[in-house]
């Protein structure tokens, strides 16, 4: 398969396949990644991850309607029966004031989730964390409320 991206969601979703799949080209359109150093490690000492720099998909090819390979900007053609994206993650965060937000577009929230305005606190994907999952935003949720107490 192949996983496509530089930040922490593709270094994320690459480690997780790894421990289902045999091998995975992780697409990199850079020289570099824009995830948390500490998982490009771990993605560059997992001998299932093949990274290959400075690319980006041409074209798709299948064969009776399935995905058999990706044909990349450096000429190269890999075999492939899945393609994983993870480019521009943004949180749905348009609605709020300016104010709360840091310059990638998350709530800037303190250790007890509060805002920079009184009673709005922020828990999920609105707020930077190291891992987006329904598990975590129900802990994010239940730590608040404990904390309220």
């Amino acid at each position: 398969i192949a996983v496509v991206g530089t930040g922490n969601s593709a270094l994320q979703e690459a480690l997780y396949l790894s421990n289902i799949v045999n091998h995975i080209y992780l697409l990199n359109r850079r020289d570099g990644f824009r995830g948390d150093e500490i998982l490009v490690e771990k993605v560059k000492e997992n001998p299932k991850i093949e990274i290959i720099y400075n690319v980006e998909i041409k074209t798709l090819e299948s064969e009776k309607g399935m995905l058999k390979r990706v044909a990349l900007t450096n000429d190269k053609i890999i075999d492939v029966s899945g393609v994983f994206i993870y480019i521009g993650y943004r949180p749905a965060t348009d609605f709020l004031p300016k104010c709360l937000l840091d310059e990638e577009g998350y709530v800037k929230i303190n250790e007890n989730y509060e805002s920079s305005i009184n009673g709005v606190y922020a828990i999920g994907d609105v707020i930077k964390k190291d891992l987006y999952q329904l598990v975590t935003a129900a802990s994010d949720g239940a730590n608040v409320i404990f904390k309220m107490k």
